[in-house]
């Protein structure tokens, strides 16, 4: 679904009884709404829950190169700059390996960052700004393919003309939204019903998002093979 910047604040304001139907807001207020709803779009990307997907990117990894730029601009990984990162494998020989996501304490507690191997199994993101850096380890011995799973971000809409695209579920949940961070920006009492609403569509989404964590056995309790735990109960 698709509405422009301009009919999403004219709606939300009509929530609030700031405007009436058939009406329009003020210029001034147009463009103070626009200001509000980009600051709405941008916190949505630090909300792992209300992103609605994941988007795969391949890039190419250098052998004997350990860190790598990603962001727009960057002169290695020329993408969205990520907000952080979901998932990753490197392919070797046609076959994925799954990379560990670490984190700042563990990157620190490797005492021989220089390790090099034919295969990596290990990445460390660092959100740094305005580009990102990934930092692999242990550093592949050859070049080889990456592939990066990462939020899809909600972009700024410029101007009140733009049009912003969302799936299905999303268009309540804004629209309420977006009236209550109105509501504050200019000072306007929140029906409690719009409040209520937003609270609930957001919970709707955040369901609707969640992943089912998969449950493992480590493979010395089940043969040397990793199964689930239906595999497990059924004896497999």
């Amino acid at each position: 679904m698709a509405i422009t910047a301009l009919q999403l604040i004219t709606n939300s304001m009509r929530l609030l009884g700031a405007v009436a139907s058939g009406e329009s807001p003020t210029t001034d207020e147009q463009n103070d709404a626009l200001v509000v709803l980009n600051d709405l779009l941008d916190s949505c990307n630090n909300k792992g829950l209300v992103v609605f997907a994941n988007s795969n990117s391949a890039f190419s990894l250098i052998g004997g190169q350990q860190s790598y730029t990603i962001g727009p601009t960057a002169a290695n990984f020329t993408a969205a700059r990520p907000v952080g990162i979901e998932y990753a494998f490197v392919t070797y020989n046609t076959l994925d390996f799954p990379l560990r996501l670490l984190t700042q304490q563990q990157w620190n507690a490797i005492t021989l960052k220089s390790f090099q191997a034919p295969i990596p199994n290990s990445l460390y993101y660092v959100g740094e700004y305005p580009l990102g850096v990934i930092n692999i380890w242990p550093i592949p011995s050859a070049a080889m393919t990456i592939t990066l799973s990462v939020n899809m971000q909600f972009s700024p809409l410029p101007t009140l003309a733009s049009s912003i695209a969302y799936p299905p579920g999303y268009a309540k949940w804004l629209r309420y939204q977006l009236a209550c961070e109105l509501a504050s920006e200019f000072k306007l009492p929140v029906p409690s019903e719009v409040k209520e609403t937003a609270r609930e569509e957001l919970g709707d989404i955040q369901a609707a998002n969640r992943q089912q964590p998969v449950s493992n056995f480590d493979t010395a309790l089940t043969g040397g093979q990793s199964i689930g735990i239906a595999g497990f109960l059924g004896g497999y």
